[in-house]
């Protein structure tokens, strides 16, 4: 999880909101496709995502995970 701040007016940082790295399903019954995206935490599964960061197969064989490195490590 990552949290965003953001400055007050006595210069401290209060945090705004909670990311967190999901899974959100795509794909028709019984066709599961999922996209990684960076989300707040009060949001529902698949609600607006902040970012895609990536996608997960669940149906080749072995499974397909692609990640988009360079975005992915600027949430982590």
């Amino acid at each position: 999880m990552v949290c965003l701040t953001s400055p007050d007016s006595s210069g401290q940082r209060i945090p705004t909101s909670v990311l967190m790295i999901r899974l959100a399903r795509f794909g028709a019954r019984k066709q599961p496709y999922y996209r990684v995206v960076v989300i707040e935490k009060e949001r529902a599964r698949n609600g607006r995502p902040v970012e895609v960061v990536g996608t997960y197969n669940p149906r080749t064989n072995p499974a397909t995970f692609d990640l988009k490195r360079e975005l992915s490590l600027i949430h982590i």
